[in-house]
């Protein structure tokens, strides 16, 4: 009997826990668990809303912003580069502060756990597991929600308008070159001679030097220097008064407004090119003087303008040194729409003498040069030369380099420096200059006055004064022994054309010049690359039948 009534204890006892007591437990763990759950959900989320909104304050500025990836000294758009930086910083923050927030929930959940044993420590270290377990999920999965969310809408909003500025940046960027190359606008550097369309510009607040001042990421109508100050970005709005400078060599420029009109003079060693250049800038300057143009020496140039004056009063001339070409710039304003730059290089005829070294003097102006002015010494080989040498005559004053040589050279260091090909005609004009023509044996034989009564005699046969002039002063070259001169020039240039010239007048005695035939060959050229500057400084034709 005793037996049974403790069976029947044992099942009552075992029917009390599992339908009482057990579903009391359960529900308290349950509820425990869920309220474990809850805090650490809540936790995770604050923490989460807190370094979004932390990592947004440090890293998003719509108005102070940083780009060092280039090195140009202006402030970049927003919208071009530092919008998604700061967008990557912000995400990046994010995520760090997440992960040093999951760090502390992990240590809150340890110390939930604790280190007791039995029954409670299995129940602490279950509320800890739960809180850290949920904790560390809310707070990654909040916070990659909410750095989602940012992403796109500023990504998105970003996008929309770099999107919209660069359309329009792209029409004004267009519109500025189109103007700049139908008004034939471009910038030749005096230095390592090479052409662009636009070149770098100094801020005039702090001096730096600006490469990509055009409409874009900088900017579309200004661009705001690391400095401050305020630059415009397209010629329309007046970047052409800021001082310019040469995007690969950093020689200054004298003009980024300017249409270029370019003429290189050449000729051997001691063929009278620096007695040609004082002649035709003294007369040239004094023809421009009574049209109806502003004509600008630019300042650093003044004194080289001022040594060609001297040597036409009379000092002596020394002969070119340099090998690098030397430009002689003259700045033309008027009513022609554009100031254009007229330019003449000067070369030393050393560089034609077949010896000199082609990498040291490549000279870039003859791929854009409009015209070709080659000084002839016809003393300097043929008949003349033998001539004064069987008389007994001194020929210090005349070149030394015969002048097949001299075109020889010339073409060949074309070919071998790329500015022509072999086998082909180069199509830059030539006007072949004959030098000293007020030397007795020249005068009378190509003067003005041969020329005219050739011209004269047979009007029909020339058609005008200038064929004649040609025609005589070719046929004179081929008469005085220089007909391998003529064939090398007229088999390597698609247009040549000759010239009588006498830049001094007379023998070099101390005295101002009195030179004749200076400008000829530049009236002729210039039409050619020209049309509007050549009729505003014409003079009327010779004569015409």
């Amino acid at each position: 009997m005793g037996s049974i009534i403790v069976f029947l204890l044992v099942v009552l006892a075992i029917y009390v826990l599992v339908v009482f007591i057990l579903p009391l437990l359960a529900a308290f763990g349950g509820a425990a668990a869920l309220a474990i759950a809850a805090a650490a959900a809540a936790a995770g989320l604050v923490f989460a809303v807190k370094n979004y909104l932390a990592a947004i304050r440090s890293c998003v500025s719509f108005t102070h912003w940083e780009w060092t990836r280039d090195d140009e000294p202006a402030r970049r758009s927003y919208f071009f580069g530092p919008g998604f930086a700061q967008l990557t910083g912000a995400v990046r923050t994010a995520f760090r502060l997440n992960a040093a927030s999951a760090g502390k929930l992990r240590a809150a959940g340890r110390r939930i756990r604790g280190t007791n044993g039995g029954v409670l420590g299995a129940v602490r270290a279950a509320g800890g597991a739960i809180f850290t377990t949920v904790a560390s999920a809310c707070v990654y999965c909040a916070g990659a929600i909410l750095c989602a969310a940012f992403a796109a809408v500023h990504g998105a909003v970003t996008s929309l308008v770099m999107a919209a500025a660069a359309a329009v940046f792209s029409v004004v960027w267009l519109a500025d070159r189109l103007y700049l190359l139908w008004r034939k606008i471009r910038s030749d550097c005096p230095h390592c001679k090479t052409r662009f369309l636009i070149p770098a510009f100094r801020c005039p607040a702090c001096s730096a030097v600006h490469r990509k001042l055009t409409p874009g990421p900088y900017g579309i109508w200004t661009h705001r220097c690391s400095c401050g100050e305020k630059l415009p970005a397209t010629f329309l709005n007046g970047r052409s008064r800021l001082e310019a400078f040469c995007p690969q060599c950093g020689a200054p420029m004298e003009a980024s407004d300017a249409r270029p009109v370019v003429f290189q003079l050449v000729g051997g060693s001691k063929a009278g090119k620096t007695v040609y250049l004082s002649a035709f800038f003294h007369e040239y300057l004094r023809r421009l003087a009574g049209r109806s143009v502003s004509v600008t020496i630019p300042e650093r140039y003044r004194p080289y303008f001022d040594e060609l004056e001297a040597w036409y009063a009379g000092a002596d001339c020394p002969a070119t040194a340099q090998r690098n070409a030397q430009m002689y710039p003259l700045l033309i304003d008027g009513p022609l729409g554009v100031r254009r730059q007229f330019s003449i290089y000067d070369v030393a005829g050393e560089l034609f003498d077949g010896h000199s070294a082609d990498a040291e003097l490549v000279q870039r102006q003859f791929h854009y040069c409009d015209g070709l002015l080659f000084l002839l010494d016809p003393f300097s080989g043929g008949l003349l030369r033998s001539a004064r040498l069987r008389a007994g005559e001194s020929l210090s004053d005349f070149s030394e380099m015969p002048p097949e040589e001299a075109a020889e050279h010339f073409v060949n260091y074309l070919i071998r420096t790329g500015h022509a090909r072999s086998g082909a005609r180069c199509r830059i004009p030539l006007a072949v200059l004959i030098a000293k023509a007020d030397e007795r044996e020249v005068k009378r034989r190509i003067g003005p006055a041969r020329i005219g009564s050739v011209f004269r005699s047979a009007p029909e046969q020339y058609g005008t004064y200038e064929n004649a002039r040609d025609a005589v002063c070719r046929q004179f070259l081929l008469d005085a022994g220089l007909a391998a001169a003529v064939n090398c020039l007229e088999t390597s240039f698609v247009t040549v054309r000759y010239f009588p010239v006498s830049a001094m007048g007379h023998a070099p005695d101390g005295t101002p010049y009195e030179p004749w035939g200076i400008s000829e060959a530049v009236e002729w050229m210039l039409p050619l690359a020209d049309r509007e500057l050549a009729a505003l400084v014409a003079l009327p034709a010779r004569g015409t039948i």
